[in-house]
């Protein structure tokens, strides 16, 4: 058995997603690539809200933009 860490690509819905979807082919094992993408896509989220949290000025503008 081994361990390998590799850095699977992510979609945050803002970036071209043929090259989201380029990459994921690229990267992942085709038997892979749907794991992959509910991970990918499960962390979208986060990332979203990590990046805009600060730039949001109130509840109102919050539910405006999810």
């Amino acid at each position: 058995m081994t361990c390998e860490v590799c850095n699977l690509p992510s979609y945050d819905g803002l970036d071209d997603l043929n090259f989201f979807l380029d990459n994921c082919e690229e990267q992942v094992p085709e038997s892979q690539r749907l794991l992959a993408l509910d991970i990918a896509l499960k962390s979208t989220p986060a990332r979203w809200w990590g990046t805009l949290k600060n730039n949001i000025g109130g509840w109102q503008e919050c539910q405006r933009l999810i």
